[in-house]
């Protein structure tokens, strides 16, 4: 039956429970032990209970960290695991794949992150009111390389076939280890430093370029792409004289295309019109009249795909200069006597004439001779 109740811990009284029911206490380890209850019954008749033994647990601890991250990046931001139970604040003990973590006791662990080292799984023990503990479950952690970039000194676009080289340099900030090279996806074989230099010598090495960083052995991260296309370097159009002009009907001029990049196929241009037919390195210049005087270009066409122009050359037209002959090539013409004929011829060939005396012009005289007044 019901009556009045003495609660008893490890054999002492505790002080002031009179109830039948009793509320044990959970703030530390200090609730464990022996209890018993003595019931009154009646004022007069008593009897004890046998003893009801309790321990004290640790609630499991759980490891987090505050972006829930599952990797670490070599070289980056380091992260923090952090360690709590619900029962509370107490000691902690670190692990990193079982082994115990020297000297880490505080609830928080700073992960290293020089290396590949510090992936595996770590747990933490919670040790609260210096009796009672509890590991969490693992937290499990892999390591990762910064993704790497590639970057060329002048940040270019385009190599120059025959040109200076490129050099295309891979670096993460995870640090430094071992490289791989790829064009259009495909290894380049033999390429395992961070810099590869890009052959200029035709346009197949135009492409997409990546490379893929390893750090410590065993983490590793490709680049994005870094394009490249192949370009000609600008020919010039040179002529073995230098001339400006051409004599018509005199020594034709052959005008020469080159480009540093090399030999191709070949367009000339005359005053921004396709020559037909001309596609070699070298053009010679018709010299029959004027109608090669103009702005001469070419293009060239080097290693089938890359192609440049060269700035203009231009050439005028001009003529021979004139000799005038007579006959008997004569000196002097005799008063009443035979009238002579002057005749003004030139290499380039027939046109209109002007004829002067004593630098003033002859009215009227325009055909290729003139008969002297006697």
């Amino acid at each position: 039956g019901s009556g009045t109740y003495a609660w008893f811990k490890d054999g002492t009284s505790i002080s002031g429970e009179t109830a039948s029911s009793y509320t044990v206490p959970n703030t530390d380890h200090n609730s464990a032990g022996s209890y018993t209850c003595t019931a009154i019954i009646s004022t007069v008749a008593s009897s004890t209970s046998s003893p009801y033994s309790l321990t004290a647990t640790v609630a499991t601890p759980t490891i987090t960290e505050a972006s829930s991250a599952s990797s670490y990046e070599i070289g980056g931001t380091q992260l923090v695991l952090t360690c709590t139970s619900t029962s509370g604040s107490g000691t902690y003990a670190w692990f990193k794949d079982g082994t115990s973590i020297s000297g880490e006791t505080a609830s928080s662990y700073t992960v290293p992150n020089t290396d590949h080292n510090s992936a595996g799984s770590y747990t933490c023990t919670a040790t609260i009111s210096t009796v009672a503990s509890s590991t969490s479950s693992p937290y499990s952690l892999t390591a990762t390389v910064a993704t790497p970039t590639i970057t060329e000194a002048s940040s270019a676009s385009s190599y120059e076939i025959g040109g200076t080289q490129l050099v295309l340099t891979c670096t993460s900030t995870s640090g430094s280890g071992t490289y791989a090279w790829f064009k259009d996806g495909t290894s380049i074989s033999g390429e395992t430093a961070s810099s590869y230099t890009v052959p200029n010598t035709d346009h197949n090495s135009a492409g997409s370029y990546t490379c893929t960083a390893t750090i410590s052995t065993v983490a590793s991260s490709t680049s994005s792409p870094y394009s490249l296309t192949a370009t000609v370097a600008t020919p010039t159009i040179t002529e073995a004289s230098s001339a400006s002009s051409y004599e018509i009907g005199g020594t034709q001029l052959v005008l020469t295309c080159t480009s540093t990049s090399g030999s191709g196929t070949y367009a000339w241009f005359k005053d921004g019109t396709s020559i037909s037919g001309e596609t070699a390195s070298s053009y010679t210049v018709p010299n029959t009249d004027h109608n090669s005087a103009g702005s001469y270009t070419c293009t060239a066409i080097i290693s089938t795909v890359a192609s440049s122009t060269s700035s203009p050359y231009s050439l005028t037209a001009t003529v021979a200069t004139p000799t005038i002959t007579e006959a008997s090539s004569a000196s002097s013409y005799e008063i009443g006597g035979t009238q002579l004929v002057l005749t003004c011829t030139s290499t380039s060939g027939s046109g209109t004439y002007a004829w002067l005396k004593d630098g003033v012009s002859l009215s009227g005289e325009t055909s290729s001779s003139y008969t002297i007044p006697n």
